[in-house]
């Protein structure tokens, strides 16, 4: 049977919430030096480059962690923390950063292009993590794995993106107006270091539950086995 959009979410929030302190943890140190980067010098150029490394190395560590807890087996946020040591994790930050590119700038064109690849593209981070890929050959099985549920996985991907994300801005905004607080300010720095850590730990497991959907249904393998070659 073909998994569900509804599968998905519940397989990627479900995992997040059981785990979230873990998830909360990477998040905090890993998007600890974009704190301190906003805080010197917001709105720079440096700001941006760091910001996108921070999201490719939590989608990493996330990715790992997800796989495992999916796969029963214990997890904290040192086991994901040491995925940044390892020697395939520059190869994977470039994946990010070229999957992030591509397919914003397919979105900026004409919105199409940017969605299919996103389609196409969504779960090649846990593709190169779990069978050790090339960044090429891994967009190349990512494209094939998901071939024939990309409308699914691209819905999956929007659903899990705005769910957490509405009342995180409705939240901000309460808290700033709320405190009078602006951009500049190192408390609003703080909260808005806080809830964008909170923000990304429950979109953390999400490429790793639709890698592990699509393999089960299309090779019927099980989620053991994939945390095995991890």
């Amino acid at each position: 049977m073909k998994w569900t959009v509804a599968t998905a979410l519940g397989v990627s929030f479900g995992t997040a919430w059981r785990n979230f302190g873990a998830f909360l943890v990477v998040a905090l140190v890993l998007f600890l030096p974009s704190l301190i980067v906003d805080t010197v010098a917001a709105n720079s150029a440096a700001s941006t480059i760091i910001g996108s490394l921070m999201i490719a190395a939590m989608t990493i560590c996330g990715t790992y962690g997800a796989i495992r807890m999916v796969a029963g087996e214990t997890t904290g946020a040192v086991d994901m923390l040491v995925r940044t040591g390892r020697p395939n994790f520059w190869p994977l930050v470039v994946l990010c950063v070229i999957q992030s590119v591509a397919i914003g700038f397919g979105f900026a064109l004409l919105v199409v292009p940017g969605a299919v690849l996103l389609g196409m593209w969504a779960i090649a981070v846990p593709v190169i993590m779990v069978e050790g890929l090339g960044i090429v050959e891994s967009l190349k099985r990512s494209a094939e794995l998901t071939k024939g549920s990309r409308l699914t996985v691209i819905s999956a991907v929007v659903a899990a993106v705005l769910l957490p994300t509405i009342p995180l801005i409705a939240g901000l905004i309460v808290i700033f107006v709320g405190l009078g607080l602006d951009d500049w300010s190192l408390l609003g720095s703080l909260i808005v270091w806080i809830l964008g850590a909170a923000h990304m730990a429950l979109l953390a497991p999400l490429q790793a539950a639709i890698y592990i959907l699509q393999r089960t249904e299309k090779e019927g393998v099980t989620v053991a086995e994939i945390a095995r070659q991890l």
